[in-house]
């Protein structure tokens, strides 16, 4: 099999706690051209000595430092030194099975794919490390073979959480190059326009069925944390996915999109429970506007919220949002 070079980026922040792990997890790959860039993004803590300590014994790491600007500029600094001809991310308080790499080059040199994505392992963790419960639940194998297929599928693979977050996936370098792929500097969400970026350039993709990217969860310290203007990125995004369809020469998926950022608008009122003028003045952004008219929720939670929205009943809305907010800590 070729053994092309896969340039693996960690953005890192504050986690050495789990970050030993994490370095220990690459350095014992069963593939072996790699090479480790640590990106550390103004830590407080330990993080950047025990990197630095890292990389003395394994001439394939390398660290470099920061000032604080979030994990998506800490990604494009990675980027930037990455002489690899595949690009590889992982978040530094997770871990990698050891045939992960190379079973993710496997796929891409066998089917020549811009992309390959695979699903997390989930790792429920106590505070200390220690693993509470593991799932791991593998996949088919999926090959789409051309540009249109892979726009129609964007939907899908969104709203199934297959192309949200940058990890448990493989991405050829060249598109990234020659199309100035980037993370936007966003502090939340960041990962979603990346990976729209890099798909709205790709010929083919394929879904690996073995998974081996370990998603670590502490549901201890589980951050209900939400900035105040999220809202503000919600729409953002939802623009840019209307008017990448629109590009694409492609109706926009109204069945699935507005459903999905519906959700997260909704996680955002619950979490910040605005005033009826908070909210009259958010709604004000013809974006959002266009998301709630375009959505339909399911569940009775958000199908009240979206028609008390959609009716313009501000104060009501507000009052739901404190409810079923109330009802979700106590559920």
């Amino acid at each position: 099999m070729k053994q092309p070079l896969v340039s693996i980026i960690l953005p890192t922040y504050n986690v050495e706690r789990f970050l030993k792990k994490c370095l220990d997890s690459l350095a014992d790959q069963t593939y072996k051209n790699t090479e480790v860039i640590i990106v550390i993004d103004g830590a407080t803590d330990n993080s950047y000595d025990i990197a630095k300590e890292y990389c003395q014994t394994h001439p394939h790491f390398s660290v470099y430092w920061q000032e604080n600007q979030g994990s998506g500029p800490a990604r494009n600094n990675g980027l930037s030194r990455a002489k690899g001809e595949l690009i590889m991310f992982v978040d530094p308080d997770d871990w990698c099975e050891p045939d992960y790499v190379e079973t993710l080059v496997r796929y891409q040199v066998e089917h020549d794919c811009d992309l390959v994505i695979s699903r997390d392992i989930i790792a429920e963790c106590s505070s200390s490390g220690e693993i509470l419960q593991y799932t791991n639940k593998e996949g088919k194998f999926e090959m789409c073979e051309s540009q249109t297929q892979a726009r129609k599928d964007y939907a899908r693979l969104l709203t199934s959480d297959l192309i949200s977050s940058p990890h448990a996936k493989l991405y050829k370098k060249s598109v990234i190059d020659e199309n100035s792929v980037s993370f936007p500097a966003l502090r939340r969400s960041q990962d979603i326009a990346f990976n729209y970026r890099f798909f709205s350039c790709i010929n083919n993709y394929c879904m690996c069925p073995k998974n081996g990217y370990v998603y670590r969860i502490i549901p201890s310290e589980r951050s209900t944390k939400i900035r105040k203007d999220y809202y503000q990125i919600i729409s953002v995004l939802y623009g840019d996915l209307q008017l990448m369809y629109r590009n694409w020469g492609m109706d926009f998926d109204s069945a699935l999109i507005p459903n999905h950022f519906f959700t997260r608008l909704c996680g955002h009122f619950y979490l910040t429970k605005p005033s009826s003028q908070t909210i009259r003045e958010i709604m004000s952004d013809p974006v959002l506007q266009d998301l709630v008219k375009d959505a339909h929720p399911i569940r009775t939670d958000r199908k009240i919220c979206h028609s008390l929205l959609k009716s313009k009943s501000y104060r009501m809305a507000s009052l739901s949002f404190s409810f079923f907010s109330l009802v979700k800590r106590f559920a």
